[in-house]
């Protein structure tokens, strides 16, 4: 019997119904006959392609299976195959024939869906081609088809009537499946379906299932889309085990894909055996790309070290013997790395490591970076440099001349999104340096002035409509919502039925999301200082003009605005652009009405009234 592998999917849409339905008919049609297929929904192909999403690859290999009356001719066996399917779950009447085209109801406009069907195509083919070629299996010639689950075929033959030969309909069987990929190929008596090359291998078709799938169920949106990305070729870091120079430096605002592209190299050098490294300032961070490798195979995991900045200095300085047992974080850091500066030339410790990635170097002081260049002397530094995205301090680390050209180009965000967060810091004096993807259209802002569980219900449903999970989901929130060290409402928020794993809870920090947390839907919270580097599809910002309000200790840093309080207030806008570019989808800013910065959201809102929503007066 044929394996039929449906990804795991907890949506109640009409087009998972229909999905699921699809596999039970497709083991029964299928019980005699020995291969795999995939049956793979939501489907996130960004940012390599021109469509953010797929509604389902269809993709598989069959042994003995064989059908007559493909396009008139006769035994033609099925092989291989994939192909992109567009599902509409529109009736009869919301359908219509143009010429050879298809075309569905949206609000009262008409959409081509012949055209969407066949950009879906050329985008999976063109995120193939970056992914395959460098793992030496050669891209498949890829089909398209459109399915109707909302019309059976007398509907479809009375009141459409269109002979296209990639439309199925909901009553549709698993053999007009196979007919209408048939259709799409080169064929004659006794001729075969194999849309991958026919030396491609099994295993390396469930490569290519890979690749979307990750390897076990569980995989929310947002770690797949990473996999995804991880799965890219990149100019930039391809070739990195070949430069020569010790420091490579990658630089870049936000959502530019720094973060990324570091964790490529590791994950690349790592399964050619050398021995990683990779540290950053956010232990949130850390954690959440655990969460993602752990849906990676192989022997990485063993030669790649991940690990916060404060645990790896301090781990140093226990074994210069300098961090004493009672010592603390927040008093005695800052001094004994000091001394462990100073005194370096006394001291015997080697890293040792082939390589050490630094995420967010930027915001590193200069005791740090020279602690890490003097006892690194045998390893080569890759930094992620954020330009101006500080936290704890208001100088630049100089970790020497960018390696690379700077990114400029937002790899996360939805256009209107980046266009929002540059309308917003030029509103506020700071000019942001980035460049939207014209593969990432659309993307939405909401202003309010309360967060209540019907808005919640309504965002998470809506992400839930995009394949996403509570996870993808992620609240942010200011330190006044932090009380005995955890997330101040999360009992309140609980009782009215929003769970929450609490990501400001110190004890939760190293902790990875798991799969009690997915059981219980829970969403993420934590707090602005420790959103760096995170991403979800909808982001909730808390009382976010409340950032405003602090006394920002580093303004001072900044020399060229002589004003204290103008450089405190651009200090603090930078530091506000940080939440602001976390979402990828949704970005939802809960405000103190009439406070000074829901007065610049207003004036934004009302200037971009298609893609921002402020309350009503």
């Amino acid at each position: 019997m044929a394996s039929v592998y449906l990804h795991k999917v907890e949506s109640v849409l009409t087009e998972v119904i229909a999905t699921k339905q699809l596999k039970i008919d497709l083991e029964e049609e299928l019980r005699d006959v020995d291969g795999q297929i995939w049956l793979i929904p939501s489907i996130d192909i960004h940012p390599a392609t021109g469509r953010h999403d797929v509604d389902l690859v269809m993709m598989g290999y069959l042994d003995g299976y064989s059908l007559d009356d493909v396009a008139g001719l006769s035994n033609i066996s099925i092989k291989s195959f994939i192909a992109t399917i567009e599902i509409k779950s529109h009736t009869a009447d919301g359908v219509h024939k143009d010429g050879t085209h298809l075309k569905v109801e949206y609000s009262g406009a008409l959409k081509d869906v012949t055209i969407q069907s066949n950009e879906q195509k050329e985008s999976l083919k063109k995120f193939l081609c970056e992914t395959l070629n460098y793992k030496g299996i050669k891209v498949p010639f890829i089909l398209n088809l459109i399915w109707l689950v909302g019309v059976d075929q007398r509907d479809y033959d009375q009141h459409i009537g269109l002979c296209n030969s990639n439309i199925l309909v909901s009553d549709s069987s698993p053999r007009d499946f196979f007919r209408a990929m048939g259709r799409q190929c080169k064929l004659r008596d006794n001729g075969y379906v194999s849309t991958f090359a026919n030396y491609v291998t099994r295993e390396q078709i469930k490569t290519v299932a890979d690749i979307f799938c990750a390897k076990s169920d569980g995989a929310d949106s947002m770690t797949l889309r990473r996999l995804n990305l991880l799965n890219i070729k990149d100019d930039f870091l391809d070739d990195i085990e070949n430069q020569t120079e010790k420091m490579i430096v990658l630089a870049g605002h936000a959502g530019t894909g720094k973060t990324i592209r570091l964790l490529k190299a590791a994950q690349k050098l790592s399964k050619l055996g050398k021995k990683c490294l990779f540290l950053t300032y956010n232990t949130a961070l850390i954690s959440d790309l655990v969460h993602t490798l752990r849906f990676i195979s192989g022997p990485m995991m063993n030669s790649l070290r991940m690990d916060s900045m404060y645990s790896f200095f301090i781990g140093l300085m226990r074994k210069a013997g300098i961090w004493r047992q009672n010592y603390t974080l927040e008093q005695d850091y800052k001094p004994s790395l000091t001394n462990l500066n100073n005194r370096r030339d006394s001291f015997t410790i080697q890293i040792d490591y082939d390589y050490i990635f630094i995420d967010e170097a930027q915001d590193w002081s200069q005791t740090e970076a020279s602690v890490l260049l003097h006892y690194s002397k045998n390893s080569k530094i890759v930094i992620a440099d954020g330009i101006d995205q500080f936290m704890k301090s208001g100088e630049h680390t100089n970790w020497g001349p960018y390696s690379f050209p700077k990114l400029r180009k937002n790899l996360r965000q939805r256009s209107n999104l980046v266009s929002f967060v540059m309308i917003f810091a030029s509103k506020m004096g700071v000019y942001w340096d980035v460049e939207s993807s014209r593969h990432l259209p659309g993307g939405r802002v909401i202003i309010t002035h309360a967060y209540e569980k019907e808005l919640h219900d309504d965002l998470y449903e809506q992400a839930r409509q995009h394949g996403c999970t509570a996870y993808d989901l992620m609240l942010l929130a200011p330190n006044s919502l932090v009380e005995n060290g955890r997330f101040k409402l999360l009992d309140s928020y609980k009782t009215v039925g929003i769970n929450l794993f609490d990501g400001v809870c110190k004890a939760n920090r190293d902790k990875v999301y798991g799969d009690q947390n997915r059981k219980n839907n829970e969403c993420r919270v934590f707090t602005y200082e420790s959103c760096r580097g995170l991403e979800a599809w909808t982001v909730v910002c808390l009382r976010f003009d409340q950032l405003f309000d602090v006394k920002y200790p580093h303004a001072h840093d900044y020399h060229e605005l002589k004003d204290y309080t103008a450089a405190r207030n651009y200090m603090l806008t930078l530091w506000s652009l940080i939440p602001l570019s976390r979402a990828i989808d949704t970005l939802v800013l809960v405000v103190t009405k009439g406070s000074a910065i829901d007065g610049v959201l207003k004036e934004i809102a009302l200037e971009n009234p298609d893609y921002i929503s402020y309350p009503d007066e």
